[in-house]
């Protein structure tokens, strides 16, 4: 019978062939003839037929009757996945059970973990056989085992059959019920059932699938085969006396299933007889040399080795057959014998040697070697030498020990010993190795101190016989010694409620294991692991923990004994002091639950101080030792926390009163190590050049020269990449954050712990973060941090967790959306911890469950309700996980602006009576507001960077003189061709900014300088365009920002940009500049732009710019001059220095110039403190008083050193030639003196501005009371905006359309407009204005735009409305005569010319575009008394008019002298529009009598009042006579500041 048996040993069952009960099977029964249903259901899951029970004796193979399985049924493709129920026939219920089967199968493997332990095991249950071996199986038998599959997981698991390999499926029978939630450790069972129908070999395996994962079972079946194998190869019989026998065997062994036949016969005759057969047969030739007498004896006895076995026979199946070798040689002398089994079954020969050797002594040794192993030094080793006598007589044997020095080693008793005839006789070999034999000087052959090893030869004398016999003793010599690597163990201090822990290593230095302990050990002294008993393998060296946990606060003392198993003691001296700090800890180790990356984990305990009293006979009281007892009273704490580790203690250090505790805060919060993150970027950054690289060489199909050169372009562009150096991703860049969320995704758990001392000291901490410690009074705190991969992270806006909403006006709502996603591989309920009901933040939606690598979004609002800074934070929350999100948002006041000047009323213009115009103007709100850009701008010029600044508001002025338009008026005004002039000329614009910039800009020093350098201006405002204004101002915000990211240790801030274009828009506004972009961004693209349309070279660019350079060179010393100037021109940009034809400077300058403004940075940002106090150099209130005289003397200056004070400092630390004096006006200055000196002298300049503000009856007009104006005459409304309200973001803008459609004749419409912001108090009112006409052309002076509200005159309006019809009763409307009055000046005996405009308008209309004309007539009437009108025929574009400027220049006839002399001429003016209508203007010329050098013309005479009269009475509206300077005649040849 053939036995199937597994690895294991598992037993198997056999089952008989009854085919001979069995009817005949007629045909095979293939897989197609089995339901596939049944099939499938058969290797998955549990058989529903129990047929190793019921059906044990019947053999489905053969029908039960003859004749039914003759016709074989047509075979039919059967779906496996359809079911013979009835409930699935149809299409969709195959394919909901193919869907139903596909989403079963997926994600059926999931990660085991328990605790902070993670299965890693590959195989998740062992199976018991690990494989099942059908071995020697027999055709039509049935063979059964039973396969154990234990769970060797954590924790409970699933099993499940999947499938056996399709080539065992007709052959293997599977029983298995599946075991359901199995727990760890318990085992299910497998039945297999084996029936072979086919002679061959058979591999295969059953899959298995568990919650864990995958793994197989394998089986093998082997047929039966003949396995032939010997013992040995070659048979040493041994030694031994002539005629004496010596026996030896050999075995063969079958360990196959089929038997053989063999037949034993010598090699020598195997070859004769295969020569015989193959009729081939070679004679041997004889040696040349004389045979010894070894060979002779072995020809002449051939039978010296005898079998005593059958030479042939059978060998069955799994048996063996011993053949038995007999020795006896005749003579003495060595034999040799090669045989060899020759098989059937075509199984290869196997042979053997045989070898034997024959002496002639009669006294002979069993064993000639002796063979002690390896022994230890000192220790006794016995063993006994067999002596045999084969005479017939008694002989006398003696051994020697040589050399002598073995003799303290060896010891052989008896030395002399008689053996009886035909007997033995025993000889005692004792052998105690001493440690000295490495001293005794024996040859190396018998002790070799190398390698201890120790081989001793040795001889038997026999009496009456020269002949001795051999022997030998060997050994391996070693020692018994256990090493440790410390001979002592200082502990320190350490406190009584602690322990100690000293690490140390024993070492086995004998080559045999020994077994150690340490006995006798104090109660103070704990040795681990094992508690100090171990066993040590050869040379084995291990660590022990000593650990020193003291009772009482006292010195230790002890010595700690090793002890061996041969009671050897190994021993070191230990000790330690027990020390009771006055501090204690309630908790010295803290345990961390799991934290995720970027989250943390808060943990608490207490310092506290029990030390009340020094009585230690009530309780231990603190000291080190037998030392002092410590200070009752306050005592102090500091905690040292380990570099790099993620923990913080809070507080670190203080100080705890006696009987009270201090609450001590732990935190952990895990970061991803910067060095990792770096290294990531590098990874990703790699990654995406090699895949731009394959995207870019990607070649076509069927291009195979395309493709050829793709291959090789490929080559080169990897060799790039490899060879250049990938730079890491700058921190807390978007690179950076893609790296964090990679590694985040990624992030292997894994566990630290930390050991934290605590240093305690008597008293209060002297000086903060300083404690004068005792290191022996030191606690120590154990913290253990298991840091995990968070669950959750967030990958919107590249992983950052601070959701900033910016700034918002109070009120304004503010929405964002997070994005988050779930990294694990099971799904996650997400939670949210509550926000503050009455804060500024929100959740808008609703939490869900996020699947595994899904996403959710999480939508936040923030509107805040106060002018605060709004922190706030959002606890995203699962099962085991934390995901923090702080909530940042500003609230702030808004700050509404308009596209125009709210001071000035909003001018809608002259519109034709009952009809309507409409303009549109825009806001924007905005979180900064001037008064804050202003403060922001001071701050960083007169803290931060103060030499930067001035430097750089310099070279702003300088650059603007690469506009030719600018330029070409500073040259014609001569204000830079002078170096005596460009000096105060630049001083004097310095000043004028400084007043501006570093006083408040509503205070009365800043609102005078703008009126003064408004008043400068508006003498040239025909001559300097708005765009070259606008330049300018931006060239002041732009400039310092680009020179601080340029020169200086820091980058100007976002916000401290923006601020200082809040407060240039405005000092602009107030100059008058229109159209300033509302954005830095928007300023900085208009500027640019500007510059590349206009900043062209031009001679008059160079002049101003070599003027420039002059005045800054004219304060060094010659021999400088050249450098300096190469210096300045290398800090100019390339298209300015084209633009003023500048030559080009050395390379080696520019790098000069900017290796000192980068040093210079250096020291700043490394060396320099911050600066305390502001820069005292400006002419802010508190640095630059108002002296006594009403003068402001300055503390520093640019080029020259003028309105500076005399003082000794700024005298002797000046430039030669350049100090403080009255040259440079050293009193002081006054803003009304500033710019040209021909400006300054005027008396009328001082009173300009109010009298801009005046109308014609001179009463101050009061922008606060009189608003409203007249109302139409309809009722309906003159003026209306759309829309009324709306929403508009931070920063953005809102167009505003207003409507203005008059239904009557009037000058003085007008309204009041307020803007309010998120139902916030009114924010901003300004007014609007317009006037109304009844025909499209009308005339009036220049000064009725003064007059503001109707309602104001009304005695005048019904004269003038009277005075009207009395001169024309057939036409209605505005008067038609108009009177102007022009009042020339007398200066140094000349006349000098008064001038007056007059404006023509054109009223507009809703209708098509209709522009009117108009013409003066009689022009040579008032020419000859000395009038002159400039434009005295046009056209009008319609909403516009036009000033008509008329000029008196006193004839040479008219005489002064009298009081009552004044010219007169009328002149008729035609104007034509949608009517044609005549105008009577009157011209009335007189000198002012203020400027006569004789005084008494000075009284008014009765004839110069009825003039006055005369003419107001016959006049619509009187003119108010201009004041003009003495220098009014010069104006067109100066410039302003």
């Amino acid at each position: 019978m053939v036995t199937a048996f597994a690895y294991s040993m598992s037993q198997t069952q056999s089952v008989d062939d009854v085919q001979s009960t069995r009817a005949p099977q007629l045909g095979p029964t293939t897989q197609a003839d089995i339901d596939p249903i049944e099939y499938a259901s058969s290797m998955t899951s549990t058989f529903h037929h129990d047929e190793f029970e019921d059906d044990m004796d019947v053999d489905l193979a053969q029908p039960e009757f003859n004749g039914l399985w003759d016709k074989q049924p047509a075979k039919q493709e059967i779906d496996p996945l359809f079911n013979r129920s009835k409930y699935w026939k149809t299409k969709m219920d195959k394919d909901i059970l193919q869907r139903t089967l596909t989403r079963l199968k997926e994600n059926v493997v999931r990660e085991q973990v328990v605790g902070t332990k993670r299965y890693e095991g590959t195989v998740p249950f062992k199976s018991d056989p690990t494989e099942i071996y059908f071995k020697d199986f027999d055709v039509g038998k049935v063979y059964r085992t039973r396969v154990t599959l234990t769970n060797v997981t954590l924790t409970i698991n699933t099993l499940k059959l999947v499938d056996l390999s399709e080539s065992l499926k007709d052959f293997i029978t599977l029983k298995f019920e599946p075991p359901g939630m199995i727990s760890a450790g318990m085992s299910c069972y497998l039945h297999v059932t084996f029936e072979p129908k086919i002679n061959e070999n058979l591999r295969g395996e059953i899959k298995f699938l568990a919650q864990t994962g995958a793994f197989t079972v394998p089986i093998r079946c082997e047929i039966k085969k003949v396995e032939l194998s010997l013992d040995k190869i070659s048979v040493n019989v041994g030694t031994t006396v002539v005629d004496e026998r010596l026996q030896q065997s050999i075995t063969l062994r079958n360990n196959g299933g089929l038997g053989t036949n063999y037949r034993l016969v010598k090699t020598s005759v195997l070859r004769r007889e295969q020569a015989e057969n193959e009729k081939d047969q070679k004679k041997s030739k004889e040696p040349a040399s004389t045979p010894d007498i070894a060979d002779l004896v072995q020809k002449e006895y051939v039978e010296v080795f005898t079998i005593k076995a059958a030479d042939q026979g059978f060998l069955a199946s799994h048996s063996s057959i011993s053949f038995p070798i007999e020795f006896t040689a005749p003579v003495a002398g060595t034999f040799h014998e090669e045989y060899t089994l020759v098989f059937d079954q075509n199984h290869s020969e196997l042979k053997f040697s045989i070898n034997a050797q024959s002496i002639d002594v009669p006294v002979w040794i069993e064993n000639p070697s002796t063979d002690f192993k390896i022994c230890m030094f000192d220790r006794l080793y016995q063993d006994a030498l067999v002596l045999r006598n084969r005479s017939s007589a008694a002989l006398r044997v003696s051994v020697d020990i040589q050399p002598r020095a073995l003799q303290n080693h060896i010891e052989i008793v008896p030395r002399t010993a008689y053996i009886q005839a035909k007997s033995s006789f025993n000889l005692q070999i004792k052998l105690t190795a001493r440690p000295s034999i490495t001293d005794d000087g024996l040859p190396i052959e018998i002790f070799d101190p190398t390698y201890s090893t120790l081989i001793v030869p040795l001889e038997i004398k026999v009496a009456d016989q020269i002949r001795t016999v051999p022997f030998s003793i060997s050994a391996v010599l070693t020692t018994s010694d256990l090493q440790f690597d410390v001979e002592h163990i200082d502990f320190g201090c350490c406190t009584t409620t602690e322990s100690v822990v000293a690490k140390i290593h024993l070492k086995n230095n004998s080559l045999l294991a020994q077994p150690f302990g340490f006995v006798n050990l104090p109660d103070y002294i704990q040795v681990q692991p094992n508690d100090g008993f171990g066993t040590l393998l050869p040379e084995e060296t291990i660590p022990l923990h000593v650990l020193f946990s003291p009772s009482a606060t006292k010195e230790y003392q002890c010595t700690l004994t090793c002890r061996s198993l041969i009671n050897r003691e190994f021993t070191f001296d230990c000790q330690g002091v027990g020390v009771l700090p006055p501090l204690s800890l309630s908790s010295t180790v803290i345990h961390f639950p799991a934290t995720p990356i970027n989250d943390q984990s808060i943990a608490t305990f207490y310092v506290d101080n029990r030390h009340l009293d020094k009585n230690h006979f009530r309780h231990p009281v603190p000291r080190i030792g037998n030392g002092e007892i410590a200070a009752v009273g306050p005592t102090s704490f500091q905690f040292e926390v380990p570099e790099n580790a993620p923990i913080t203690i809070s507080p670190l250090v203080g100080t705890v009163e006696p009987g009270t505790r201090q609450k001590i805060t732990v935190r952990l919060a895990p970061k991803l190590d910067p060095a990792d993150i770096r290294a990531e970027s590098i990874r990703i950054k790699e990654v995406d050049a090699r895949r731009q690289a394959d995207g870019k060489d990607s070649p076509n199909k069927g291009d195979s020269k395309h493709r050829s050169n793709t291959i090789s372009r490929r080559r080169d562009t990897t060799t790039s990449t490899s060879g250049d150096i990938i730079s890491p991703a700058p921190e807390h860049s978007n690179e950076w954050s893609l790296a964090q969320l990679s590694m985040m995704k990624s992030f292997p758990s894994s566990l630290a712990s930390f050991l934290i001392p605590c240093y305690v000291a008597s008293g209060e901490c002297q000086r903060p973060g300083i404690l004068n410690y005792d290191v022996a009074n030191t606690l120590f705190l154990q913290v253990h941090c298991p840091i995990v991969k968070p669950e959750l992270i967030v990958i919107s806006d590249y992983g950052h967790t601070t959701i900033d909403f910016g700034s918002a006006s109070v009120g304004q709502e503010l929405s964002r959306t997070v994005l988050v996603q779930n990294i694990t591989d099971k799904p996650i309920q997400l939670r949210s911890a509550l926000l503050n009901i009455d804060g500024p933040f929100r959740l808008l939606n609703a939490l869900r469950k996020i699947e595994s690598g899904g996403t959710a979004p999480i939508k936040l609002t923030f509107t805040p309700n106060a002018t605060v800074e709004f922190l706030e934070t959002l606890e995203l929350t699962s099962e085991s996980s934390k995901l923090t999100l702080c909530l940042k948002g500003v609230g702030l006041k808004p700050n509404v602006q308009l596209s125009f000047d709210a001071n000035t009323p909003f001018q809608m213009g002259c519109v034709l009576a009952k009809d309507h115009i409409e303009k549109s103007f825009h806001y924007d709100i905005s979180t900064l507001d001037y008064q804050k850009g202003h403060e922001i701008s001071r701050l960083t010029a007169f803290f931060d960077m103060p030499y930067i600044s001035g430097l750089s508001i310099s070279f702003a002025l300088f650059k603007t003189y690469g506009i030719p338009s600018i330029s070409r008026l500073l040259v014609q005004t001569d204000q830079l061709a002078r170096l005596e002039v460009a000096g105060r000329r630049a001083e004097d614009t310095g000043v004028l900014l400084a007043e501006c910039f570093e006083n408040d800009l509503d205070s009365p020093r800043a609102r005078l300088a703008t009126a003064r350098i408004n008043y400068l201006h508006n003498l040239y405002r025909g001559r300097i365009s708005n765009d070259d204004m606008l330049y300018t101002l931006s060239l002041f915000v732009l400039e310092p920002c680009r020179w601080a990211a340029k020169y200086d240790w820091r980058p100007l801030a976002p916000v401290e940009g923006e601020a200082r274009a809040f407060f240039w828009r405005e000092l602009g506004a107030r100059m008058g500049i229109e159209n300033i972009p509302l954005t830095l961004k928007d300023l900085e693209t208009w500027s640019v732009n500007y510059e590349i349309q206009h900043m062209t070279y031009s001679k008059d660019n160079q002049i101003c710019g070599e003027a420039t350079i002059e005045l800054l060179l004219s304060i060094y010393p010659n021999c400088m001059r050249k450098l300096v100037r190469k210096v300045f021109i290398s800090l100019v940009d390339e298209r300015l220095r084209l633009a003023m034809g500048f030559e080009q400077p050395p390379p080696w300058i520019k790098q000069l110039t900017k290796f000192l403004f980068r040093s210079r940075a250096f020291l700043l940002l490394h060396c320099a403190l911050p600066r305390i106090y502001p820069d005292k150099r400006g002419q802010a209130s508190h640095s630059c008083p108002m002296t006594e005289d009403g003068r402001y003397q300055r503390t520093g200056y640019f080029f020259e050193p003028w309105y500076v004070k005399e003082t000794w400092f700024n005298t002797i630390f000046s430039f030669p030639g350049k100090r403080p004096s009255a040259k440079y006006r050293s009193g002081g200055f006054k803003v009304t003196e500033l710019g040209p000196e021909k400006f300054a002298a005027s008396q009328y300049v001082n009173n300009r501005i109010e009298q801009e503000n005046k109308n014609i009856w001179g009463a101050a007009f009061d922008s606060n009371k009189h608003m409203i104006g007249p109302q139409n005459l309809s009722g309906r409304s003159v003026f209306d905006i759309t829309p009324v309200n709306g929403v508009i973001p931070a920063g953005s803008k809102k167009q505003l359309t207003v409507i203005f459609s008059p239904d009557h004749d009037s000058d003085f419409f007008s309204d009041l407009v307020r803007i309010t912001i998120s139902d916030q108090p009114v924010k901003l009112e300004f007014r609007l204005r317009g006037s109304g006409r009844q025909n499209t052309m009308f005339i009036r002076p220049l000064d009725n735009a003064s007059v503001v509200q109707k309602s104001l005159l009304p005695n005048i309006s019904d004269i003038v409305t009277s005075q009207m019809q009395a001169i024309d009763p057939t036409e209605k409307g505005a008067p038609n005569n108009v009177v102007v009055l022009l009042c020339a000046q007398m200066a140094n005996g000349k006349y000098v010319p008064a001038q007056r405009e007059l404006m023509i308008g054109c009223a507009a209309t809703s209708g098509a575009k209709r522009n009117g004309d108009y013409s003066f007539d009689n022009m040579k009437d008032i020419n000859n008394e000395g009038f002159t009108v400039d434009n005295p025929k046009t056209s009008v574009e319609m909403g516009t008019e036009k000033a008509v400027k008329i000029t008196w220049t006193p004839p040479s006839n008219f005489d002064a002298s009298f009081v009552n002399e004044a010219s007169r001429a009328t002149v008729t003016v035609i104007t034509k529009g949608d009517v044609t209508r005549t105008w009577r203007v009157v011209l009335i010329g007189f000198v002012d009598p203020a400027s006569l050098s004789d005084k008494r013309l000075l009284r008014p005479t009765k004839h110069r009042l009825a003039i006055a009269t005369s003419t107001r009475s016959n006049a619509s509206v009187t003119g108010v006579s201009q004041q003009l300077t003495l220098q009014e005649s010069e104006q067109e040849n100066e410039s302003p500041t």
